[in-house]
């Protein structure tokens, strides 16, 4: 609530969960993530958007029928008008790009004066490169990593993305070993848990949201 920044991009790169316990209910993830983002940011804050943005296209993308165009349909469709068009700018950016090279030279001329740590900036272009790599896990983190953009943001959100949209396939084994022993070697670290550690916990948090909801379904009764 007293974030000092409305439009930080810190939320819309840390509300993945919020997508994965709504698999296939983009509405309510992007509900969820403009409520439980208040804890961050203030309600006026045109960040909560951006991380329902972020949210809505990962419930979106573990429908195993998703397309990358029903992911930018289902980000772009439960927020500000704006918000939107914002989104949809930066997928041209995305189509218009030969590679990751061509990518940056693309964002840098649209936001290399902008302040990269706004969430428009960082969020717009982990879609442009979800879009370029067509919605390759490792493509697209490489290819966010090379945006000169806020990288660490652009990188976490685009591989967050894709990585629901494809799952683990293209990542590499090694990467996932690096990530998991810098997580228990990081002194100053809350969560220890390892990747596969997370990713259980949240398939438990998912079940138990199934479940509620199918004990609602059975007390309303049949038709």
């Amino acid at each position: 609530q007293y974030s000092w920044w409305p439009g930080l991009g810190g939320f819309a790169r840390s509300c993945y969960p919020i997508g994965i316990i709504n698999a296939c209910r983009p509405d309510d993830a992007a509900r969820d993530a403009i409520e439980v983002g208040r804890m961050f940011q203030p309600p006026q804050s045109f960040g909560l958007h951006w991380g329902a943005v972020v949210a809505s296209a990962i419930a979106e993308a573990l429908r195993p029928s998703s397309t990358l165009e029903s992911i930018i349909q289902s980000a772009t469709c439960y927020v500000a008008p704006e918000v939107r068009q914002s989104v949809l700018d930066d997928v041209e950016l995305g189509r218009r790009a030969k590679d990751w090279k061509d990518l940056q030279r693309l964002l840098q001329g649209k936001y290399g004066k902008v302040d990269h740590r706004y969430a428009h900036v960082t969020s717009g272009s982990a879609f442009a490169a979800i879009v370029m790599t067509k919605g390759n896990t490792k493509e697209a983190i490489i290819a966010a990593a090379n945006s000169a953009i806020d990288t660490d943001d652009v990188a976490a959100i685009a591989g967050g993305i894709a990585g629901a949209y494809e799952g683990t396939k293209n990542i590499p084994k090694e990467w996932i070993e690096t990530v998991n022993r810098g997580t228990k070697a990081h002194p100053r670290t809350l969560v220890r848990w390892t990747l596969q550690e997370q990713a259980a916990q949240l398939r438990i948090a998912l079940r138990k949201s199934l479940q509620k909801a199918k004990a609602q379904m059975d007390e309303v009764g049949p038709d």
